[in-house]
């Protein structure tokens, strides 16, 4: 990935699954270069209770209003992504990425 898109990801771990949990809940990934792959490998701490799948679901399931409320967002900024990709037009890229930061953590949690 490319440094941009490992910010989106980190953000949409992060910021994004806290806008979906009231600041409960995150992933915090972390990313470590391999320069032997020229790659990243991305990490989790699968012992913090926060990052914890399974309490984010518990937590959603129990506030279903702000899930149903952030699904709504989530289609809006869909189809915004959907038509600039289709328009090729130019973009306010402060909005794009801040879109698919939202977008982000319905894939994530997926």
């Amino acid at each position: 990935m490319s440094i941009v898109e490992e910010e989106i990801y980190y953000k949409g771990e992060y910021e994004g699954i806290m806008g979906l949990t009231r600041d409960l809940y995150y992933f915090k990934p972390l990313f470590i270069y391999d320069k032997i792959q020229n790659n990243c490998h991305i990490y989790y701490n699968e012992l913090d209770l926060e990052e914890d799948p399974s309490m984010m679901y518990y937590y959603m399931d129990k506030d279903f209003e702000k899930v149903k409320e952030c699904y709504e967002q989530l289609k809006e900024d869909v189809k915004y992504l959907n038509n600039v990709i289709k328009s090729k037009n130019s973009i306010k890229i402060e909005e794009f990425i801040d879109k698919l930061i939202f977008v982000y953590p319905f894939s994530s949690l997926g």
